[in-house]
């Protein structure tokens, strides 16, 4: 072996470069399952998420006429004796954002930002999010994920289906 082998290292790719790691679903994708207005609305909560690795931004609309009635970011909670969390999840500050006398017909649209303003690879709520987005019966959530061949899907689901349980009981 010559010496001018040895000093060569090889690059180290740990992704191909022709699909970078991260990245934004397509905006056609997106706009699929709600409004473009309604997706830069969650962004914006997002970034105004206080954690620095993974930053989530929340909003609930009224599918009806694409209105914002609440929003909410992740953060870490004031030093306050009634709160018992290290995180407030943004789900959960979306749904205190809520008036007290909002229909069940509202959705619910989130979106995880990664340090250098990317989608993570999912977004998709908690299980304790998901069940507190059921018990104020918003109707259904909104997140993009990355599929297993590395392209980006969308999923509109209803709440019910994020927390495992039966469908609500509909009253004819």
């Amino acid at each position: 072996m010559t010496l001018a082998t040895l000093e060569r290292k090889p690059e180290f790719r740990p992704w191909p470069k022709s699909e970078p790691r991260g990245s934004v679903p397509p905006r056609e994708l997106l706009e699929e399952a709600a409004p473009i207005a309604l997706w830069d609305a969650a962004i914006k909560q997002a970034t105004r998420s206080t954690h620095s690795r993974h930053r989530t931004g929340a909003i609930i609309y009224d599918p009806v006429d694409s209105t914002v009635v609440g929003r909410g970011c992740s953060h870490n909670p004031d030093k306050s004796p009634w709160i018992e969390t290290r995180s407030v999840h943004a789900e959960r500050h979306a749904l205190w954002s809520l008036p007290p006398d909002f229909p069940w017909t509202y959705g619910c649209i989130v979106v995880t930002l990664t340090r250098t303003n990317n989608f993570a690879q999912v977004s998709k709520p908690c299980a304790s999010c998901a069940s507190l987005l059921r018990s104020y019966d918003i109707d259904h959530c909104i997140y993009a994920e990355r599929a297993n061949d590395a392209s980006w899907t969308v999923q509109r689901l209803p709440v019910h289906l994020l927390t495992n349980c039966k469908p609500p009981r509909t009253i004819l």
